[in-house]
């Protein structure tokens, strides 16, 4: 119940069922009479038996009916008013908001339906303080973890993860006769709410509350040391970079909305994105009219902090930010430094950015691809600004598969998005045509070389962790940038997957790793073909002291086919993207070493095309 009834209405209707139950018992009790035995109503003195009705009637508990408050933090689904209209019947619920408090009725309305004798539910963030002439008979608090809260706030945008969680901790600091219990460890979170809130027994439940996934999701990987988002998990005992799945109903995270609380950017930006942002409340409103108006200002003032740091500095800045911020307003965030990025002339740089933010968008966003596919036009990328604009339709479980394979076939025959696909497609139609056969264990794919720019016909590391979740493999990406894993890292993470990114260099990793390897997908080190964009070109420096001109990519594909031989299972896969035969027929640039090394070493090449090489361990003979 979320609207505030009339008084007049809600008093008739008290009235006529207070009546109903008073008559009901009142026969319920003659019935009593007769039935025991004793002696018949006409030989009773009338007004003895209805002094005894009476007297039961006062018994009963249709006086003072109880009041219990449950905060909790925004991702708990009993914060929602409907969620207790689908576990238990009988209940008046009431999800409390500010303007409640500010509604001199409210006290009133409250009063009444307690003298109704209607057990009565309200709900609200810790936020809330109520009027004093509120007084709940018992008042609980049911957590979750603080990084699920901050994304399924209402209130999210123009808000940091941390401003978030340090708003968390005054308010509960002034509540402080509060128990947290954790709604993640719950098994059954109808009946430790019967429990809590001292439900009476007239209350109904509807049944119990079924179990969610068993894995963990993780949390993107990048927090400021001691923020107040570590403070707040620290203080309810959660892991700051684990996020626990609800053993009961999972949580729904909605949409945040908007508000325009600031000037987006100011005369002294130094940001170049205030056009791109009156743009996007342009296009929110035109598409979304109920959501309230855009609220850039947390997104310019982590644009404007990156610009301020120079070129050298931007990109880690930028990353350092970017996980502080609500789902829609991390893709909002890498449109607006697309945007810069377009303004100063760096036009590569500009398309990672706009491929991160397609990556990145809520589904539930398609004001979002718009403004995608219109930077995608500004960069000259038709293609890409097609494929964006029939995201949507091609997502996930939006079609049935007949449809969306035709409609899949339809955009790639005409963009030729197939022909232009990366060495990665040779492995995963492989996989596609012959799946891997039950080992006893979870196969594993290995991929060397994670996504570092989202552009047409590459981002290999979403599309093989899509095709490991389709068959049951366990999916590992390892770069020596940690960008490039905290990018993968946030990718798994928002598509639920249960997978490693780890940031070494891929021959260390592999030297290293412990156990058999099913599949390997090899990417790494980049040879230069001039037009990588300004961020591939200085992301090489701080970890091997050298551009990508000046390396030698086919060593360390080298490298890592020798360490990874002894691994390697006899039914096994490995591919080599970005390599191909000479005029001479020699293998070129990264398998320049590591194809003749296969190849003398009981390997044969199954199929070479996409400038990419996939082979397999010789079958043993019979």
């Amino acid at each position: 119940m979320t609207d505030m009834p009339s008084e007049k209405n809600d008093a008739s209707d008290v009235a006529a069922q207070q009546a109903l139950a008073q008559f009901e018992n009142a026969i319920d009790l003659l019935d009593s009479y007769q039935g025991a035995g004793g002696e018949m109503l006409p030989a009773l003195p009338l007004m003895s038996l209805l002094e005894q009705c009476e007297a039961v009637l006062e018994t009963q508990s249709f006086g003072e009916g109880s009041c219990s408050v449950l905060y909790a933090l925004p991702g708990v689904p009993a914060l929602e008013p409907e969620w207790w209209a689908q576990h238990f019947i009988g209940l008046t619920v009431r999800r409390l908001t500010a303007c409640d408090m500010n509604d001199a009725g409210f006290s009133a309305w409250v009063g009444a339906i307690r003298a109704a004798g209607t057990p009565l539910i309200l709900t609200a963030t810790p936020d809330i303080v109520l009027p004093d002439e509120v007084a709940p008979d018992v008042v609980s608090l049911l957590m979750c973890h603080p990084y699920r809260a901050f994304h399924a706030q209402s209130r999210a945008g123009g808000i940091t993860l941390s401003d978030y969680c340090a708003d968390v901790l005054r308010d509960l600091e002034a509540k402080p006769n509060l128990k947290p219990t954790q709604i993640e460890i719950l098994e059954d979170v109808p009946a430790y709410l019967r429990r809590s809130l001292a439900l009476p027994e007239t209350v109904t439940s509807l049944f119990e509350c079924d179990r969610g996934l068993d894995r963990s999701v993780a949390v993107p990987p990048y927090f400021e040391g001691e923020s107040a988002y570590n403070k707040l998990c620290d203080r309810f005992d959660y892991s700051p970079s684990d996020l626990p799945v609800l053993a009961g109903r999972a949580v729904v995270e909605g949409l945040p909305t908007y508000r325009m609380t600031q000037e987006v950017t100011g005369a002294a930006s130094p940001a170049l994105i205030s056009e791109f942002m009156a743009r996007a409340a342009r296009v929110q409103q035109r598409l979304d009219p109920s959501a309230d108006f855009l609220d850039g200002s947390a997104i310019a003032a982590l644009v404007d902090r990156c610009v301020a740091a120079g070129d050298e500095g931007f990109l880690d800045m930028f990353d350092q930010g970017v996980d502080q911020l609500g789902h829609t307003d991390r893709a909002l965030a890498y449109l607006a430094g697309a945007a810069h990025f377009k303004a100063t002339g760096k036009g590569s740089s500009a398309l990672s950015f706009v491929g991160s933010a397609l990556l990145l968008a809520p589904v539930e966003a398609a004001w979002l691809r718009i403004l995608i596919a219109s930077a995608y036009a500004e960069l000259n990328n038709g293609k890409s600004a097609v494929l964006a604009l029939a995201s949507d339709a091609l997502a996930p479980k939006v079609l049935d598969d007949a449809a969306r394979n035709a409609l899949d076939g339809l955009v790639s025959d005409m963009l030729g998005t197939k022909q232009g696909e990366h060495g990665h497609a040779l492995l995963i139609d492989a996989l596609e045509k012959e799946p891997a056969a039950p080992k006893g264990r979870r196969r594993v794919l290995i991929e060397i070389g994670t996504t570092r720019e989202l552009v047409l016909g590459q981002g290999s590391t979403q599309k093989l962790a899509a095709l490991c979740v389709e068959h049951d493999l366990d999916f590992i990406t390892v770069d020596m940038d940690p960008r490039n894993t905290r990018n993968a890292a946030r990718m798994f993470a928002r598509e639920g997957y249960d997978f490693k990114a780890v940031t070494s260099k891929g021959e260390d990793y592999l030297a290293q790793y412990e156990g058999q390897i099913d599949y390997i997908f090899l990417d790494a080190y980049d040879s230069d073909h001039g037009s990588y964009s300004e961020a591939s070109q200085d992301c090489y420096a701080p970890f091997i002291r050298s551009s990508i001109v000046q390396e030698r990519p086919h060593k360390v594909h080298l490298d890592c086919v020798e360490v990874s031989f002894p691994k390697m299972v006899r039914d096994g896969l490995i591919c080599i993207c970005g390599t191909w035969t000479s005029p001479q027929g020699g293998w070129t640039s990264k398998g320049a070493t590591a194809m003749p090394y296969l190849l003398q070493n009981g390997f044969e090449l199954i199929e070479a095309r996409n400038n990419a090489a996939l082979l397999r361990p010789v079958p043993a003979a019979d």
